[in-house]
């Protein structure tokens, strides 16, 4: 996938733990545990593909003293916001990266579920000449992703990208007259109900090509910490 980037974009910071957004019913070590698990969970399975194409991992820059040494490797590239307004943060991310990519896909952090199929689909929709936008849809109706292979400024001012509504981003895409290919089947993990959720998908042994043994310690300690909101 030559010319292809991928991103994976936090909505706050993870790591800092005195920073973070607190998980509802969590504190704030195991909310950044959980946030840092399903992040780092996209990396590895994004880690097959890093000889083909670039990774760029973006933080909030309150992390940015903060973050664990498996993310400080050659073949990825930080990034740092250090701006409240999404929209500006974009902007900075397309002139310094997206620009100089023929198709790009931005993975909001918060998901799980894509596996390494799934991106190879992405940028498989993305390999024409024409416009395209690949949506991931949530079971919640929330965003996991955006694949592009042309970065629209004017939808990208549009887009709210803090709600990451699905509905909402498909009405704007497709009022600037730009083909849409949706794939659906994934998680946010925003709420204790989405947290519920998690616990049922990763006892499923299907789950182990989305969530290798490792990731999947790291959310059973969470789900032993916390099992009473899992009843």
């Amino acid at each position: 996938m030559p010319g292809s980037c991928i991103y994976i974009f936090p909505s706050s910071p993870i790591f800092n733990k005195e920073e973070i957004k607190v998980f509802p019913n969590f504190d704030a070590e195991h909310s950044s545990l959980l946030y840092s698990a399903l992040y780092l969970n996209h990396l590895d399975v994004i880690q097959p593909l890093m000889n083909d194409l670039k990774v760029v991992c973006c933080f909030d820059n309150k992390d940015k003293e903060h973050l664990p040494a498996e993310l400080h490797i050659d073949n990825i590239k930080l990034f740092f916001n250090d701006t409240s307004d999404k929209h500006t943060y974009f902007k900075t991310l397309n002139e310094k990266y997206i620009k100089k990519h023929q198709s790009n896909l931005l993975i909001f952090s918060n998901s799980i579920s894509m596996c390494l199929s799934d991106i190879q689909k992405v940028f498989n929709l993305l390999a024409m000449d024409d416009e395209v936008v690949v949506l991931g849809k949530s079971y919640t109706n929330k965003l996991c992703f955006i694949g592009f292979n042309n970065y629209n400024n004017v939808v990208s001012k549009k887009v709210n990208w803090d709600e990451l509504d699905y509905e909402d981003t498909l009405n704007i895409i497709c009022r600037n007259n730009i083909l849409v290919h949706v794939l659906e089947k994934y998680y946010t993990i925003n709420t204790v109900e989405d947290f519920k959720t998690l616990y049922n998908e990763l006892s499923k042994k299907e789950s182990i090509v989305y969530c290798n043994d490792d990731k999947h310690g790291q959310f059973t300690h969470l789900f032993i910490e916390y099992k009473g909101l899992l009843k």
